[in-house]
């Protein structure tokens, strides 16, 4: 599953005011009492680059605090099977970015604060430090003093947020879709939730809110059945229902659609290893990669006649 879903999950999720709200329960309570939260800009989105190669997008808030200083909170989501020990390094990166991308800004004669909450969803627990400072060597750090850069972050685990009865719905079916997301049964888990996505739907921009976490789920666990459909429609006030029309009618094409995908791979695949014997590894990699458009014109230009496979995967 590409982090890319989880990404944008989260930015849809939070940018909604009532959902970003709720991200003070996850500050420190001196810093979450200082900022004044009736004021919240989402300030787009802060790329690194390492090497040359874009890793990935974070959700930046823009807010300011009582005394009228402002306030970047940066929230990136780790969605991944491992623990990333250089996280401190990368959360500095991503600080330094948004630092200087701040700095451009005509009149700007000082930097403001930033809070960087990860925001962990592995199926272990995290094992790694959350201060860049100790990652390097102790006595290092001692003998550098006021020297030695510092960096460190908020590390929450979303499995350790519990009693989510309390937050608002908004951020509440956020949170709790990301607790299921690695869920065998996340359409049945989501189906089960009938009184908070009814009070989603009563919200402003309700069926936003319930499309997208319903995208959300299509991409980490596929098509729901007709039966888990027609089970969430019932929880949902009727406005809503007729309004869903369109999704399901979207989840049935895309469903028609990989079907058609799947059954072009497979004669592909079928042709192939009959012609030019088994395949390699990645060969088969790059059909399973290989998106419509792209199997129909090789299954067209084999059935014009080649040699070889480079013949039929040669650049055009």
């Amino acid at each position: 599953m590409a982090r890319d879903s989880h990404d944008h999950f989260v930015k849809h999720w939070l940018a909604h005011p009532d959902a970003a709200r709720e991200l003070r329960t996850l500050l420190p309570p001196a810093l979450a009492n200082a900022i004044d939260w009736s004021r919240l800009v989402e300030d787009g989105t802060v790329t690194v680059d390492a090497h040359g190669v874009e890793l990935r997008s974070d959700v930046v808030l823009s807010m300011r605090t009582l005394d009228r200083t402002p306030l970047l909170l940066h929230l990136h989501v780790e969605h991944q099977r491992t623990v990333e020990r250089w996280m401190p390094l990368r959360v500095l990166e991503y600080q330094a970015r948004l630092w200087r991308r701040w700095t451009r800004q005509e009149g700007v004669t000082s930097l403001p604060a930033i809070a960087s909450i990860v925001l962990f969803n592995g199926v272990t627990r995290w094992t790694q430090s959350t201060a860049l400072q100790e990652l390097v060597p102790s006595h290092q750090v001692n003998r550098l003093g006021a020297l030695q850069t510092r960096c460190n972050f908020q590390l929450v685990d979303v499995r350790d947020v519990s009693e989510t009865e309390a937050f608002s719905p908004g951020f509440r079916l956020g949170l709790q879709l990301l607790q299921a997301a690695d869920d065998a049964d996340l359409w049945g888990r989501l189906a089960s939730w009938g009184t908070l996505l009814h009070a989603v739907a009563e919200l402003p921009g309700g069926l936003e809110r319930l499309l997208g976490a319903f995208t959300y789920a299509s991409r980490l666990a596929g098509a729901p059945s007709d039966a888990t459909i027609r089970a969430i429609r019932a929880h949902l006030p009727r406005d809503i229902q007729e309004d869903m029309m369109t999704w399901e009618q979207s989840i049935e094409a895309r469903g028609e659609a990989r079907g058609r995908v799947t059954a072009l791979r497979e004669s592909l695949q079928a042709v192939l290893d009959a012609r030019f014997g088994p395949l390699t590894e990645a060969t088969t990699k790059r059909i399973e990669q290989a998106e419509l458009s792209q199997l129909q014109a090789w299954l067209v230009r084999f059935a014009q006649g080649v040699d070889a496979l480079d013949e039929l995967f040669q650049v055009e």
